[in-house]
């Protein structure tokens, strides 16, 4: 097989660390010949573009892609496991995925967030796997997969405000974020233990509802 048409696999994910809405991992399976065209456009780690830059760049990646598999993970699952091993498993899909579409093992390049362990699984599919912290920054295949991955979760996220009210980014660190759990706590305790866009097994989240609780059986012992 030619090197320039040898087919690559970028794996990256986005929304790993918000309280609200879920994480999206997609695998980018392309060309080797299109990389240096993609990087030529623009192609960098999703964190480091606009959200119009990224928007305008999905159509550039997308129409070079062999193919794209993208794995949504809702706040229920999350909540439900660990969050290394849904990604390690969402990763196997992946893999398993490309392998049945193309006929042939990708070279593989990832974002590492796991351990050795979780790796060897993933090597048992398809041995071939370059697996680096800041793996985005360093390889267009993986940048470009971390742009579609944002670009879906921002189009979900947006769907969610309508749906529920503005919450900012997400994540803990956004004042905006925990002003608007605050409120919905304040509001109606119910809505918030109850909602399937919130991760109830985070740090932040669970204090909140500890406090409601301890207030509420205050309130009804008074």
């Amino acid at each position: 097989m030619r090197r320039d048409t040898e087919i690559l696999l970028g794996v990256d994910e986005a929304g790993r660390g918000p309280l609200i809405g879920p994480m999206v991992i997609v695998g980018l399976a392309i060309e080797g010949r299109w990389l240096e065209d993609l990087a030529g456009l623009g192609v960098r780690d999703s964190k480091r573009l606009t959200r119009s830059r990224r928007e305008k760049l999905l159509g550039d990646i997308i129409e070079r892609a062999s193919s794209v598999i993208a794995v949504m993970i809702s706040p229920i699952d999350i909540d439900r496991g660990n969050i290394n091993e849904i990604e390690v498993e969402a990763i196997e899909r992946i893999l398993e995925s490309v392998v049945r579409i193309h006929n042939q093992c990708p070279k593989t390049y990832i974002d590492l967030f796991t351990t050795e362990k979780h790796l060897s699984r993933l090597k048992g599919i398809c041995s071939d796997i370059v697996a680096e912290h800041g793996a985005d920054s360093k390889y267009t295949v993986v940048a470009a997969a971390s742009i579609i991955a944002k670009v879906l979760r921002d189009w979900h996220i947006d769907g969610l405000r309508r749906a529920i009210g503005d919450f900012g980014s997400g994540y803990p660190s956004d004042p905006k974020t925990k002003a608007w759990i605050s409120n919905t706590v304040s509001e109606d305790m119910m809505k918030l233990t109850t909602s399937p866009f919130i991760r109830h097994k985070w740090a932040t989240v669970r204090r909140l509802e500890r406090h409601a609780n301890t207030l509420d059986r205050y309130i009804t012992s008074g």
